[in-house]
């Protein structure tokens, strides 16, 4: 890559002019500028890989193809006056690259070309460099090769053109050739990956090198191998099958094969084998140390014992490792071993059995004596070869196993529960609840209770001590327990037997029978009898006190009335008990119990309960105050009354007319309900919801709610008081409820019928009479409301407008709704004004209001529209000037009626609805990006990505020259909206010399960015002083093929101190190439421009003073290659 001024090449604008003053000592200053210019050039000049200083040929060497690979050959020989180019001998056109200092061609100065040469082996491109002032260069690049070996290209020159300026044709020149011999390059392997692998093959190896374009085949020794070319530096290909050793891995191309290399060999590794493993056998939850024989084990990778991976191993040598077998099923697996050279074949040299542990699966009997000697039957899995029983940590006294399945063991003495496991070479079994056994010691009993219990048995007797569990009996002396049940190991429940007197009761387990104790001692004890009782009858609700006179009665525990326990109870003797029968029916036995039973039944203990009366309804069910009313009364137990009361006051006089029926006159009473109520000599019957007479009072009405309706009626009125029950009739004034409900004695619902507007009384009417008047009762009957006009009549769908509702009769008002949506809020301004907050909504509504009276009816005064906010889709531009002034083409919905377009928070400049989804609007002035929003009567468009406008900078401010003191600035005159000068990268900077001109402002680099891609742009830059001066630019073209050259700028005009001129994204002016990308770099350099003078004739003394001068230049100055 060449090296411009600037350390890269780049654009650069040469404004020019120099004073000419000063003449005398010309020559001097000429020789000074020439020796900087020309060590500036050499500077530039590429570098040279080869050297020649022949005029029939040189040879150069090529490392591979393309650009990075290309070589640069500089032809030194001053003998020629070289007027090189690349044609056949006689051809017309002359590519003529390079003369002692200038190109030429003809008499004039000329652009070098590229010169593109096929052989029978190759293709090349010969890039010429242009610029060299002390010999001509080519830089040679290998675009492609088809065979190996060398090749030769063959230059032409003129070797007759003695002047570097003079005319020098090809038509008038002497052609001489100049043959270029080629190196071609060929492929290299410089790493494998893997660098082993199997003989069976098929290892994908990975090669690494250079020159593997077109590669045609790979060998491994002398097989070939498949492969896939990655790149021109990676290969990857598939070993075949090989024979154990070491083969190189070559790489054949049109280049040629790779030579062979260390770097280059792979290996084929035998597979490894397996002649025996030790032990071969072991538990199937591994952890056995294998040791395993063979022959290939160096480099092993893993090992297997079947489907599983060893839990580890270690490769003691090529012929053994050893290894940890893994859990496995029981059965035999192989051992495998696995390395580079692949997998041992199976044998029954590798074969290794997995032996199951054994398994206790239960044990007959569970538990036996401490003492041991318990004949035990083990049953299980996996018992052959056992070669040990254990009771805990007990060995057992013998054992004998009778089959895979069943061993016969005697048990060891021993304590509590242990697990009773067998051992073979499998293992141990796992211990389980099945394998337990337990160690039982002989009982003993501490307590009983109860101590007695009736000679018959039957006594359920629980009996406290220890090591009751596996109890096999009981025995109550001699007589075994009718049943027990075992709770605990220190409780168990028995049934005594019949018996007579005092006996111990025994508890025997496996551990042997409990000693005799007083502690154990039980009472057999004779039953109680009853003789007589008295009285014999009471009534049904208990509470009779009864004496009991019978036998055996001392300590009695109960005393019942047929089912049901004596409220209490008192022993009064062993021949009386005195009790309090409890509540009951029919005839029942008095019963007494004691620890020796309970008593017989019989004629001498019956009890029989006289049940109380019942009142199960009565008619009527209510009358006057004043009494004197003939109630019925029906119910049950009637017989034999004794009263009839109503509440607290006996009936005025009564009839028994059965057992079911009474015929009572009722007294004088309060108003309200009472119960009637019957007594007999079984009680007094119950209250009940049955019995209940109410005496009723006038109504009264306390209040009435609501107190007002519309004049159409309908309105449902709670209307509270007292005396309300029986209601027969409620009226509204003069008017009859339309209906009503008696809810309570205090309380009616009752429906208003239409009536005119006023206030009138609601009176209740029932047998009690009809309710007084009074201000509590008056209800006011209310005209509904009308809606005369609305102002605004529209608003946005958002809701929110305020609303002023005009009309009448709007006190009291209840509700607001447009359409179906209640109003956000409202206030009552009057009885016709109010003012309302509209809810959300769409399309047009009624806007309607209730109060008491009524809804208002829907008219064409009460509509209401809402407008839905205008919304913003696109705008057009997007960008502009921070000063404003940008015509905006906004696009979007519901623009019409817009009031505002805004730019940010700015206003913009001025705007026009087009149409409803249409306006254009000119920009105000701001910076950095704003959303462009419209505004109607339906609200603010919202923001979005879509209505995002950019304020760019489109002139700088003053910038502070790099040389010379002053300001200069930048603006862009005309290009795209969005088109941009990016002023942190647009900097002033000191250019380095210019052939024949002088900066005396230094220079300015400026950066355009969001350019439309290809555009051309005109800038203006401004000077401190530009007068008597013109302009260059220094850099590549678009027809410059990659060449740095001086042109004046495109359409450039100087006006006073301003240049303006026109530069286009990756073309004319643009200091990148970098494709049409809407970056565009273009330094600008103001320069005292000097007229044309001729180069002098120097002496050999001044040639040697200009070649110290050279020196001077080239120092600080690196060279660069051309690719």
């Amino acid at each position: 890559m060449a090296i411009s001024f600037f350390g890269a090449v780049g654009l650069v604008f040469l404004v020019c002019g120099i004073s000419w003053a000063r003449r005398s000592q010309a020559a001097l200053r000429w020789l000074a500028v020439l020796g900087l210019g020309l060590g500036c050039i050499a500077g530039a000049q590429a570098a040279c890989n080869y050297t020649s200083g022949s005029t029939t040929g040189t040879s150069v060497a090529i490392a591979g193809t393309g650009a990075p690979n290309a070589v640069g050959l500089c032809l030194t020989n001053d003998v020629v006056r070289w007027g090189l180019y690349g044609q056949a001998a006689g051809g017309g056109n002359p590519n003529v690259i390079a003369s002692t200092y200038f190109p030429i061609a003809g008499t004039s100065a000329a652009s070098p070309t590229n010169l593109s040469i096929s052989t029978s082996k190759a293709t090349y491109t010969l890039l010429p460099v242009g610029s060299g002032v002390d010999f001509p260069e080519y830089t040679i690049r290998l675009d492609s090769q088809t065979s190996p070996g060398s090749d030769t290209i063959t230059l032409w020159y003129a070797s007759d053109c003695s002047s570097s300026l003079g005319s020098c044709t090809s038509s008038g020149t002497t052609n001489t050739s100049f043959a270029i011999t080629i190196a071609l390059p060929g492929p290299t392997i410089t790493s494998i990956s893997p660098t082993s692998g199997p003989t069976s093959g098929g290892t994908p190896v990975v090669l690494t090198g250079t020159n593997f374009t077109g590669v045609t085949a790979v060998t491994f020794g002398a097989a070939a191998a498949s492969f896939t070319v990655n790149s021109a530096t990676q290969i990857t290909a598939t070993a075949p099958a090989g024979s154990a050793g070491t083969v190189d891995v070559r790489v054949t191309t049109a280049g040629g094969t790779s030579a062979t290399s260390a770097a280059d060999q792979f290996t084929y590794v035998a597979a490894p084998t397996v002649t025996s493993i030790s032990p071969t056998a072991g538990p199937v939850a591994g952890g056995t140390t294998v040791v395993i024989t063979g022959s290939g084990f160096s480099g092993t990778t893993s090992v297997v014992f079947g489907g599983a991976a060893a839990t580890g191993f270690t490769v003691n040598s090529a012929t053994q490792i050893t290894a940890t077998a893994p859990a496995g099923s029981a059965g035999t697996v192989d051992v495998r071993v696995t390395t580079a050279g692949g997998t041992s074949a199976t044998s029954a040299a590798d074969q290794y059995t997995y032996v199951a542990a054994p398994a206790v699966t239960s044990i007959s009997p569970t538990a036996g004596p401490t003492g041991g000697g318990t004949s035990v039957t083990i049953t299980g899995t996996s018992f052959t070869g056992a070669t040990a029983v254990s009771f805990g940590a007990a060995a057992a006294t013998g054992f004998t196993v009778n089959s895979a399945t069943s061993i016969a063991a005697t048990a060891p003495a021993g304590t509590g529960t242990v697990d009773v496991r067998v051992t073979t070479t499998g293992g141990t079994s796992a211990t389980s609840a099945a394998d337990q056994f337990t160690y039982v010691p002989a009982p003993t009993v501490t307590s009983i209770s109860p101590t007695a219990g009736p000679t018959g048995g039957g006594t359920s007797v629980t009996i406290t001590g220890t090591n009751f569990t596996g109890a096999t009996a009981v025995t109550f002396g001699a007589t075994a327990a009718t049943g027990f049940t075992i709770n605990s190991a220190t409780q168990i429940t028995a049934t005594a037997p019949a018996g007579t007197g005092t006996v111990d009761v025994r508890v025997t387990t496996v551990g042997g029978t409990s000693a005799t104790s007083a502690a154990d001692q039980f009472t057999y004890v004779a039953a109680p009898t009853v003789t007589s009782i008295s009285p014999t009858a009471g009534p049904a609700i208990g509470g009779t006190t009864v004496t009991i006179t019978g036998t055996n009665l001392s300590a009695a525990t109960a005393v019942t009335f047929g089912a049901t326990a004596a409220t209490g109870f008192t022993v009064n003797s062993a021949t009386q008990v005195t009790a309090t029968a409890p509540a009951g029916t029919g005839t029942v036995d008095v019963r007494v119990t004691t620890v020796g039973g309970t008593s017989a039944t019989s004629a001498a203990d019956q009890f029989t309960y006289v049940p109380a009366p019942t009142v199960t309804s009565i008619s009527p069910t209510s009358g006057l105050s004043v009494g004197g009313t003939t109630v019925t009364i029906t119910g049950t137990n009637l017989s034999g009354t004794t009263a009839v009361t109503f509440g607290a006051t006996a009936a005025t006089g009564f009839t028994v007319n059965s057992a079911t029926q009474i015929t009572a006159t009722a007294p004088a009473g309060s108003a309200g309900t009472v119960d009637v109520r019957v007594t007999t000599v079984g009680g007094t019957s119950a209250t009940s919801a049955a019995d209940q007479f109410t005496y009723v009072a006038a109504p009264t009405v306390t209040s009435i709610s609501p107190t007002a309706g519309p004049i159409t009626g309908g309105t449902s009125v709670i209307v509270t008081g007292t005396n309300l029950a029986g209601t027969t009739a409620v009226t509204f004034g003069a008017t009859a409820a339309t209906g009503f409900t008696v809810n309570s004695a205090t309380q009616i619902t009752a429906t208003a019928p239409a009536g005119s507007a006023g206030t009138v009384d609601v009176r209740v009417t029932t047998v009690g009479g009809t309710s007084a008047t009074s201000a509590a009762d008056q209800y006011t009957y209310v005209a509904a409301p009308t809606v005369t006009s609305i102002s605004p009549t529209a608003g946005p769908t958002g809701g929110g407008t305020s609303v002023t509702v005009m009309g009448t009769n709007f006190t009291g008002a209840t509700a607001v709704s447009f359409g179906a949506a209640p109003a956000t809020g409202f206030t009552v301004n009057s009885a016709t004004q109010i003012t309302a907050t509209v809810p959300a909504g769409t399309g047009t509504v009624d806007v309607r209001v209730t109060t008491v009276g009524g809804t208002s009816a829907t008219s064409a005064a009460d509509q209401f529209t809402y407008v839905a906010a205008p919304a913003v889709t696109s705008i057009s531009p997007t960008a502009g000037p921070t000063g404003g002034g940008t015509s905006v083409t906004i696009t979007g919905t519901n623009f019409t009626g817009a009031t505002a377009v805004s730019f940010g928070a700015a206003p913009a400049t001025g705007f026009t609805v087009n149409s409803a989804t249409q306006i254009t609007a000119t920009a105000p002035a701001g910076t950095g990006t704003v959303d462009v929003r419209v505004t109607t009567t339906g609200g603010t468009s919202a923001t979005s990505a879509s209505d995002q406008f950019t304020y760019v900078v489109r002139q700088t401010g003053a910038i502070t020259t790099a040389v010379g003191g002053g300001t200069v600035s930048a603006q862009i005159v005309s290009g795209s909206a969005s088109c941009a000068i990016d002023t942190t990268n647009t900097v002033a900077f000191t250019p380095p010399l210019f052939d024949g001109g002088v900066a005396p402002y230094g220079g300015l680099k400026i950066r355009l960015t969001g350019c439309t891609a290809g555009e051309t742009v005109r800038v203006a830059v401004t000077w401190p002083d530009l007068a008597g001066r013109t302009a260059r630019k220094y850099g590549k073209t678009p027809t410059s093929s990659g060449a740095t050259v001086w042109y004046t700028p495109n359409n450039m005009v100087i006006a006073g101190n301003t240049v303006s001129y026109d530069i286009t994204d990756n073309g004319l002016g643009d200091d990148t190439f970098t494709g049409a990308d809407g970056v565009i770099n273009d330094p600008v350099v103001p320069l005292i421009l000097s007229s044309a003078q001729g180069i002098p004739t120097l002496s050999n003394w001044a040639l040697a003073v200009l070649a110290g001068l050279m020196l001077f230049g080239f120092w600080g100055v690196r060279r660069a290659r051309w690719v």
